[in-house]
């Protein structure tokens, strides 16, 4: 989970008349899924805020690890400019290499300090990280890789090796083999320093453009739907042969999404900040032959509820017993608000 912590300073010369000043700290904090015990916490940066976060497994890769999409919020800037995709992984074992940690105050005491068995020897460690122009205000796995909503832009990466893994291996041969004992200090500290070595890393496969903020995205199979800040639900598909990401419909409506989710290969569930809940189905696809980039068809609104919450997750579940194909959505906050404010409304026209 990512948490918030209030750091208070003071803007004085030392005569004590200063302001004083807040602002946030984020962290990443892990707890163990058995016990909920504090493994590990991994800081960010200053002026750095952490906005989205999803645990995946890369293709070519059995580990799992935790993506974290974060935005340098300035004070003079509308919208962020600069942000980062964070990929960690927990690491398990040694106890005794947490020491030089420099990513946060009270890290080298959390692996120890927990008290619990498995929990004392596992650590946070960063694995790669990728430099955004904008906020990433979405994560989501996508078959072995990895999509991510950075402002206006839906960018897809994958876990590919590192292009300086080789070259640092070869150097560090060769500057071993000319001083073997600086060499050999300097090494045992590097390695307490970065935990392991960056053999893999996240590359820009592709993208697609034409959102005004794309902040919510989920996938199935092949496809893929952005929740747009204003322009509500697009549909895009994912062609591997061409090594691109392409509009194939959108829904024309002027909707302030606030969650989106896939019922099906053509049925999509909405959420915006009028309180509205909806579902659009593509019209016609586009056939094979005609351009992609001329072929994007219009979705229409199959039906239209209105909670009267405010819905900012969807999130996919088994409701029922009986097996179905078609998957079943809870609405978070619960429905039950809603029925006790329609049954206080009739209770009040009686």
């Amino acid at each position: 989970m990512i948490s918030t912590t209030q750091v208070v300073g003071t803007n004085d010369d030392g005569s004590g008349g200063g302001d004083p000043e807040q602002h946030e700290k984020y962290q990443l904090r892990v707890l163990d899924s058995s016990t909920f015990e504090l493994v590990d916490t991994y800081a960010l940066d200053e002026y750095e805020m952490g906005i989205s976060l999803t645990s995946c497994t890369f293709e070519g890769s059995d580990e799992t690890f935790y993506v974290v999409g974060t935005a340098t919020v300035l004070e003079d800037e509308q919208e962020p400019t600069r942000g980062r995709v964070l990929v960690l992984s927990v690491t398990g074992g040694i106890g005794g290499t947490n020491n030089d940690d420099d990513d946060g105050d009270g890290d080298a005491e959390m692996g120890g300090g927990g008290g619990g068995g498995d929990v004392a020897g596992r650590r946070c460690v960063l694995v790669s990280q990728v430099e955004t122009r904008g906020a990433v205000y979405c994560l989501e796995p996508f078959q072995g890789m990895l999509l991510a909503g950075v402002n206006s832009k839906t960018q897809l990466y994958k876990w590919s090796p590192a292009a300086s893994a080789s070259s640092s291996s070869s150097s560090s041969s060769s500057s071993s083999s000319s001083s073997s004992s600086s060499s050999s200090s300097s090494s045992s500290s590097s390695s307490s320093s970065s935990s392991a070595a960056i053999t893999s890393e996240l590359k820009s496969v592709c993208g697609h453009h034409g959102h005004i903020l794309a902040l919510y995205i989920k996938s199935h199979g092949d496809f893929i739907i952005v929740g747009d800040l204003m322009k509500s639900i697009s549909l895009l598909a994912y062609k591997p042969l061409e090594n691109s990401i392409d509009e194939i419909a959108r829904d024309y409506n002027a909707n302030w999404m606030t969650s989106v989710a896939i019922l099906d290969d053509d049925t999509y569930i909405g959420a915006d900040n009028s309180f509205n809940l909806f579902t659009v189905s593509v019209s016609s696809f586009p056939s094979s032959s005609s351009s992609s980039s001329s072929s994007s068809s219009s979705s229409s609104s199959s039906s239209f509820f209105r909670p009267f919450v405010f819905s900012s997750l969807l999130h996919p579940c088994n409701i029922s017993m009986s097996t179905s194909h078609r998957l079943q959505y809870l609405l978070v906050p619960y429905f039950f608000i809603c029925y006790i404010f329609f049954y206080i409304k009739s209770v009040a026209k009686m």
